[in-house]
């Protein structure tokens, strides 16, 4: 008797549970498709008024990156909500962006799946213009690519992005022989970072962390020697480049400071 007592009790209470939950989604699935309607139309009069879309320099946009990696590692409890509302953003704007783009970055950084630039600074269609290449490493078509975001499209920063656990970096360290392919071409890029590393650091934990760092300068540096578009860009205050590296385990985007691992 009294086990069955306990079983209705268990029942009821599941019972009342479930109607709580279907009772909150359903005020959830309201306030969703109340917004749904509100949103776009807010943000196509909004979006022209809003000076922070529309950076005035590379500092400017970097904030507005930086502003982006915080609401990215702090994803708190109104993810949804907030993720709701750059879906509504981008259905907004995907049409103003047919004509033409105007985004507010030129950001060179790894292939890696781990690190879409979007996601990690919490921006949208239209914002970032991205070349990826296994390692950041650069090359003749990354250069031109890259070149093409800051004089053509005027983004007024450029900003090379490596990452921890980065795959090429690893393979340059551990390779012994060249592999008999392309990818042969990605490790001599990155070589010269590890022979630097080694040569300044005998702790083998740290030799990694500090290739991908050496690496990420090294690409930097070699786009203004090899560019003279872009290097021109930035000596006459046009463009501001910076160094940084994505934290895989935080999220952290670290900005570095060249003159420490020089």
């Amino acid at each position: 008797m009294a086990e069955q007592e306990h079983k209705s009790k268990s029942k009821n209470k599941d019972k009342n549970k479930d109607k709580t939950q279907d009772k909150e989604a359903k005020k959830h699935a309201q306030l969703l498709k109340k917004l749904s309607k509100d949103i776009p139309a807010a943000i196509a009069e909004a979006e022209a008024e809003i000076s922070f879309l529309h950076p005035a320099n590379g500092a400017e946009a970097w904030a507005i990156l930086q502003a982006g990696n915080q609401r990215f590692i702090t994803s708190d409890s109104s993810a949804t909500y907030i993720a709701h509302l750059f879906a509504e953003l981008e259905v907004a704007r995907r049409g103003s962006l047919v004509a033409s783009q105007h985004p507010i970055a030129s950001v060179l950084c790894c292939s890696d799946s781990r690190v879409p630039p979007e996601l990690v600074f919490d921006q949208g269609l239209g914002t970032i213009f991205c070349v990826r290449t296994a390692g950041n490493v650069i090359d003749d078509i990354a250069i031109g690519s890259l070149e093409y975001g800051l004089h053509h499209l005027h983004t007024p920063l450029l900003l090379v992005l490596g990452h921890t656990g980065c795959g090429a970096v690893s393979a340059a360290i551990t390779s012994e022989e060249l592999p008999h392919n392309q990818i042969a071409s990605i490790i001599k890029k990155i070589t010269p970072s590890v022979v630097s590393a080694k040569a300044c650091c005998s702790n083998q934990n740290e030799i990694a962390p500090l290739v991908v760092k050496k690496n990420v300068i090294n690409s930097k540096r070699k786009l203004l020697e090899l560019s003279e578009t872009i290097r021109e860009l930035v000596t006459n205050g046009s463009v501001l480049v910076m160094s940084s590296v994505y934290h895989l385990d935080t999220g952290v985007v670290e900005v570095l400071n060249e003159e420490q691992l020089v």
